[in-house]
């Protein structure tokens, strides 16, 4: 847990009073979160670790922007935006309390519907880069960039500094993941040259994204769901939302519920096609959570995970190298349907 920065502590100061106490949750990879106390109020400042910027927006800007829109249209489901501090790259939002969803639980059919009912208030008939800007983090509208952006992960993989014990374990993995990169790559090429699919999406067929969306990302709140963390937010191809709503390993989703959550999911593109290029980009996509999990094997990552895992860093490794050995639905699907 980080200890709070002298100027996350300053600016708690300015908003709630001198009696403040600043105490540190959990964060994400690229930030810091804080919860603020005082006699009578509280709040949250969520401070971000750099000013990276992609196509001229940061974390923090898509992060703000998203908060306001969110305010319009899913206001009770959604932190309220307290105020920005574009000089020290911090925003202050409500506190929510409840739980968070238990990893390697799977939500009941009932939380996934409010979940997508979510999704569906946030993008009202009529948006567009017109009056949302924005475009979501690996937003990216042709199946091809996708592939590129995956190909530039795995190709910094490797074994050589990761423990003796698991680097056989390691390079049969990562061998199994470059062939069913390929089987993913041949299956999607053979869509788009058929027609089946097209390889770039139509902008009209944008939708708004939270970006990082899953119940990994939720607080059970007063017998509803709040949705939490929105720095990746911006227009997106919503075969990639659906997609990563079914890959993001943390929290499992009824794999039964595939064909009805791409029918509420379509807003402006059709379902039909929403459900083909899910099923395409989801099998592409699967190997992008693949080389997620096996980060570790990142040199430059490896260094913060023995540091996060200590003494249990080659359990933990491994659990995650078996992980990966498990097929997708979209994997399972591209070789049925």
């Amino acid at each position: 847990m980080p200890k709070p920065d002298p100027k996350v502590r300053r600016w708690a100061t300015e908003l709630l009073g001198p009696k403040v106490v600043v105490s540190p949750l959990f964060g994400g990879a690229n930030n810091y979160v804080f919860r603020c106390t005082s006699t009578d109020s509280e709040l949250v400042i969520k401070s971000y670790y750099n000013r990276d910027t992609i196509d001229g927006v940061s974390r923090l800007a898509a992060e703000v922007g998203f908060l306001r829109h969110a305010a319009v249209y899913a206001a009770d489901e959604t932190p309220k935006l307290i105020d920005v501090n574009e000089i020290e790259n911090m925003i202050a939002i409500s506190f929510v309390s409840g739980e968070s969803i238990n990893e390697g639980d799977q939500p009941a059919s009932s939380d996934v519907w409010s979940l997508v009912s979510y999704y569906q208030k946030i993008n009202p008939a009529g948006y567009s880069l017109s009056n949302y800007p924005i475009i979501a983090r690996d937003g990216y509208l042709s199946i091809s960039e996708h592939i590129s952006n995956i190909d530039l992960r795995l190709s910094a993989l490797a074994i050589d500094h990761i423990p003796r014990e698991l680097q056989s374990l390691a390079h049969s993995t990562l061998r199994g993941v470059f062939d069913r990169f390929e089987t993913a790559k041949q299956i999607t090429f053979r869509l788009i040259n058929n027609g089946v699919i097209s390889d770039k999406l139509p902008t009209a067929q944008m939708q708004l994204s939270p970006g990082d969306f899953g119940f990994h990302n939720v607080i059970k709140h007063r017998e509803r769901l709040v949705v939490i963390d929105f720095e990746y937010a911006g227009l997106d191809d919503p075969a990639k939302t659906v997609a990563d709503f079914f890959l993001q390993p943390k929290v499992a989703i009824d794999k039964r519920l595939f064909d009805e959550v791409v029918s509420k999911m379509a807003i402006v593109i059709p379902p039909t096609t929403l459900r083909a290029r899910a099923l395409a980009l989801g099998g592409i996509l699967s190997i992008k959570w693949l080389a997620i999990i096996l980060s570790p094997l990142d040199r430059d990552r490896y260094a913060s995970f023995a540091s996060r895992h200590g003494p249990s860093v080659v359990p933990r490794l491994l659990q995650r190298l078996q992980l990966v050995q498990k097929n997708s639905l979209f994997e399972l699907k591209n070789g049925t349907d």
